[in-house]
């Protein structure tokens, strides 16, 4: 007599269940927000090192730009294979890490390519800029994953969530050369930006029920690298 086969255990309805509209459209913003304000910062931060030059705008802007085309592309790709939510959860936090990391990245770096022109502008957006900007644009495409329900709707959350983004991108530039730079310092802001970050990944953590196992461990190193970022200070006398 053959035994019962076990029926498998039914999918967690909740696991990608659709955000509620305005959180959605609140953390897609708030990511490419962040993308910008970094973006525009690195020219000062930079600056220091390589010049205030044309090449230096140029390559920075090609390197962010570069960071979100492939962080929309992998963002999108590890969607289908993993649980959005805790993805989400992971990308706020890592997004987070990698902006308190941009200042003594600059710092160390920027060091080491003094006076090296648009080669030195090359290494040190790659190193400092490009990698929270790649993991902050693969937020949009990982909610975007959670809110399609159905092809016949895929148009009109995608382009939702697009403008979204691209809203959050607008408030972050002018924000950044109206408000941030003219009233705080520099590193002042980029740390700033990177305690909302870990902020919001902490949030999303409690409310989608998705807390990583090593969140002590990744808020204790942001603490670490935080404070790098003040110790370090700043290679200018006066901003």
């Amino acid at each position: 007599m053959l035994g019962q086969v076990a029926k498998p255990a039914p999918p967690d309805a909740r696991a990608n269940a659709p955000l509620h509209a305005g959180l959605a459209a609140a953390i897609v913003f708030g990511a490419s927000a962040a993308v910008l304000v970094l973006e525009i910062l690195a020219v000062r931060l930079l600056a220091p090192y390589v010049g205030l030059t044309l090449e230096t705008y140029t390559t920075i802007i090609g390197v962010v730009l570069g960071g979100i085309a492939v962080g929309a592309a992998l963002g999108g790709s590890a969607a289908d294979r993993v649980n959005p939510r805790s993805m989400l959860v992971s990308l706020l936090l890592t997004g987070g890490v990698l902006a308190l990391l941009t200042v003594p990245a600059v710092r160390i770096v920027g060091e080491l390519v003094s006076g090296t022109g648009e080669g030195g502008a090359l290494v040190l957006a790659m190193v400092a800029i490009l990698p929270p900007a790649a993991v902050l644009s693969a937020v949009t495409p990982a909610v975007a994953k959670l809110q399609v329900r159905d092809l016949a709707g895929t148009g009109g959350v995608v382009g939702r969530l697009s403008a979204w983004a691209t809203a959050g991108a607008l408030t972050g530039t002018f924000a950044t050369g109206f408000v941030f730079v003219p009233l705080l310092p520099v590193r002042v802001t980029v740390l700033g930006i990177g305690a909302l970050l870990l902020g919001a990944g902490v949030v999303a953590a409690v409310r989608l029920r998705r807390p990583p196992r090593t969140l002590l461990g990744v808020l204790a190193v942001a603490a670490l690298v935080g404070g790098a970022g003040t110790a370090l200070g700043s290679p200018c006398e006066a901003e």
